[in-house]
């Protein structure tokens, strides 16, 4: 998520694995995904994904899923955007139950 220099949250982008796993075969038997992104603030809008990639799965010891957005602060008044934002996430499941992410909002 991104927040505004008064602490209010201006836009989020989140991204959700949930599975289940076989723990006799250690393997993972169902995984469900879901990405989006919000905004909070006018001016500032979702513009879609611009990234995705997945690996592993079912049938595998781990699911691991990347997803990229792309956010941008408008003014129509003076013609178009004036900054944009690409966030990314990356989620690893795996069969154990475990799991790790890694996340950029830098800008």
């Amino acid at each position: 998520y991104r927040k505004s220099t008064a602490g209010i949250t201006v836009w989020r982008y989140r991204q959700i694995i949930e599975w289940c796993w076989n723990t006799a075969h250690t393997r993972i038997t169902s995984r469900y995904r879901e990405r989006w992104g919000r905004t909070y603030v006018p001016l500032w809008h979702f513009r879609g994904h611009i990234g995705s990639a997945t690996g592993g799965g079912v049938g595998y010891t781990y699911f691991r899923a990347f997803t990229q957005g792309h956010f941008e602060f408008c003014f129509v008044q003076i013609g178009g955007c004036v900054v944009s934002r690409n966030p990314w996430i990356r989620m690893t499941v795996y069969a154990s139950g475990a799991w790790t992410y890694t996340t950029d909002v830098s800008d």
